[in-house]
């Protein structure tokens, strides 16, 4: 991949996970905020675990920013996007039952009601959205960071001093 297009890619990646970690923080800190304010337990670890996985997500853009081994950081970028969307897969936005007992929807398609969730929460669909084009990012990402050779990286780095733009 040219250099060019890395740099690009990572922007996007960067972008992408900046909003959705930043959606996870928004979401997660109010519910969880009326979870304590009504000193009731945790019966759904849903609200805790997305503020935390949100700021995992800012720790990792400040990893990858500070130098950590890249493969790395957008390894577990992809572990943590695949989490959100195949969590949100199983559970559809649900506490109790899993979207696929579509029970109690008028729906009897669990794909319809996953898709009736979808489009009648504008912040689950921004979340879905941006998980879904980071997981891409970072896919391309780490395949790029796997499949470079070193020489290509001089040779990409010796053009760009030779012909500044």
């Amino acid at each position: 991949m040219e250099r060019r297009t890395r740099d690009l890619l990572e922007s996007a990646g960067v972008l992408m996970a900046s909003l959705t970690g930043g959606l996870h923080l928004m979401i997660g800190i109010e519910r969880l905020t009326l979870y304590l304010l009504a000193s009731r337990p945790f019966t759904d670890i849903r609200q805790p675990l997305f503020v935390l996985s949100g700021v995992a997500i800012f720790l990792g853009v400040t990893l990858w920013y500070r130098g950590l081994r890249r493969d790395a950081v957008y390894a577990a970028g992809i572990l943590l996007t695949l989490g959100y969307i195949v969590g949100w897969l199983l559970l559809g936005g649900h506490g109790s039952n899993y979207a696929w007992e579509a029970g109690g929807h008028h729906a009897a398609n669990p794909l319809i009601t996953l898709l009736e969730h979808l489009t009648g929460d504008v912040y689950l669909l921004a979340t879905k959205v941006t998980e879904t084009t980071l997981l891409a990012v970072l896919v391309a990402l780490l395949y790029d960071e796997l499949t470079r050779d070193d020489a290509d990286e001089s040779d990409d780095a010796s053009a760009d001093d030779a012909n500044p733009t």
